[in-house]
């Protein structure tokens, strides 16, 4: 009885869901039978949405309209096209799951008179000039936003989108250029500057938030900029090139050019030598020269940059002041001193400097050599050992030394002999050639020291008399 009772006991919850069962379906209820295999997400309930502004491109296809803005009445409304971009719409989820995508469709770009009648496809394509001068009208920016989010459900959305933009049509001119700031260095930091300026050419009124290009031959310039309250725009540009400068400003189908002005940068004046003239003789007009160019570090040439040069003494130096148009001076240096120099240059504004090692050469000119000679050791005893000894001197007009000049030494009269077989010697780097002589009889020697030959009329002599002691019991007396 007691194990009956624990059965019946056992059973009493499946008669119970039986019944409940049996309930259910006799009052036209449908029973879904669910099975929980494990853990799950979390279900969300809601879809992401986007709000916010849709974007409307002038005909430039970079600026962006503005609510209320001045458009100048040669464009057409069809020139005008939805932006693709978003960052002007807002992604939010109450769930807050993350955003997956934003997708356009259907962009649609409607434009109503100030009565709210569409335009027609004609005065769509025509400028606005041709019906809407001096006239308000209202563009209606609209478009389907499909948006998606990372995670949860529903994932998808379609956001309808629409914004308008008040605009008034009015004629628009851009006036001529004006510099404000020219002559800057062309370091590709420092700027030039200019203003430009979209007015009403009807009554004056300047008109903002107008697009206008810049370009700059060789320059750089940050382009398209827009006109400000007074309908203006500062333009800055830089260079690398010093000279002139051609700058053009585009608003719609206008254009106006300047000149503008850029310099060279004497803060980084570089002085550089070239030699084209060297090793000229020493005569007083002969030559040497040396260009010297002046440059900044882009390579533009800097004119009439003052110029300060130094030179070895007894050298005469000639050069302007200050480099040409071109950057450049020449520098002459003649000299009646053979030997070399040193030419040194520097430009004072910057502290550049250079220099360059030239050379003058005596006058090789065999017809205006000079031969001097002279006794360097006289009076040597008559022993046939001793010797007196001469030194022949060879130098051009102005005494510089000649060198490998052959000096013919001879004896014109007394009694003696050279103290080598060769009676030819040829100068060294001082133009000097030395001889000895010896004797064994005492007296007087006339020695002659000559250069040249008859035959090209460049014979050249000079004469000394050395004297040669005697002996008294083997001693010079």
């Amino acid at each position: 009885m007691q194990m009956a009772k624990k059965y019946y006991t056992a059973l009493w919850p499946y008669y119970i869901s039986t019944l409940l069962v049996a309930c259910l379906l006799l009052f036209g209820i449908s029973v879904v039978q669910a099975e929980i295999t494990g853990a799950t997400d979390k279900i969300y309930g809601h879809a992401p949405s986007v709000s916010g502004e849709i974007s409307v491109l002038l005909p430039d296809g970079q600026t962006r309209l503005l609510n209320e803005q001045k458009l100048n009445q040669q464009l057409a409304p069809d020139m005008f096209t939805l932006s693709p971009e978003t960052d002007g719409l807002n992604y939010h989820d109450d769930d807050g799951d993350e955003m997956s995508a934003l997708v356009f469709k259907n962009p649609h770009l409607q434009w109503l008179d100030d009565s709210g009648i569409p335009l027609t496809e004609q005065q769509l394509a025509q400028p606005l000039a041709t019906t809407f001068s001096e006239k308000e009208l209202l563009l209606v920016a609209s478009a389907d936003i499909n948006v998606s989010s990372a995670s949860g459900l529903p994932k998808s959305n379609t956001v309808r989108l629409q914004n308008q933009y008040r605009v008034k049509v009015t004629a628009m001119e851009l006036q001529e250029l004006l510099m404000i700031r020219d002559g800057m260095p062309a370091d590709g930091k420092q700027t030039n500057q200019l203003l430009a300026k979209v007015v009403n050419p009807n009554n004056g009124e300047p008109i903002a938030g107008q697009s206008v290009i810049f370009n700059v031959s060789g320059g750089q310039i940050t382009s398209p900029l827009m006109t400000d309250e007074y309908g203006s725009i500062t333009a800055s540009f830089s260079n690398f090139k010093a000279g002139q400068t051609r700058v053009t400003a585009r608003f719609n189908e206008q254009e106006r050019q300047l000149l503008a002005s850029f310099i060279a940068d004497r803060s980084t004046a570089t002085i550089l030598f070239n030699t084209t003239h060297n090793y000229v003789i020493a005569n007083g007009k002969a030559e040497n020269t040396v260009e010297v160019k002046v440059t900044d570090s882009q390579a533009n040439v800097l004119a009439n940059e003052p110029v300060e040069f130094e030179v070895s003494n007894g050298v005469t130096l000639a050069a302007p002041p200050q480099t040409d148009a071109n950057g450049e001076l020449i520098v002459k240096l003649t000299s009646t001193r053979a030997g070399e120099i040193t030419l040194k240059g520097r430009v004072p504004y910057s502290g550049s400097t250079d220099s360059a090692e030239l050379e003058f050469k005596a006058d090789g000119n065999k017809k205006l050599a000079k031969i001097t000679i002279k006794a360097l050791v006289n009076g040597a005893i008559a022993d046939n050992k001793s010797t007196n000894s001469i030194r022949a001197t060879v130098t051009d007009t102005n005494n510089n030394p000649l060198s490998k000049r052959e000096v013919t030494f001879t004896i014109l009269s007394g009694s003696a002999v050279f103290d080598s077989t060769k009676q030819i010697i040829t100068t060294n780097t001082l133009g000097q050639a030395d001889i000895q002589l010896k004797s064994d009889k005492a007296g007087q020697v006339s020695v002659q020291a000559s250069i040249g030959s008859d035959l090209d009329a460049s014979y050249k002599a000079a004469f000394t008399d050395v004297m040669f002691s005697q002996t008294i019991n083997g001693a010079g007396s």
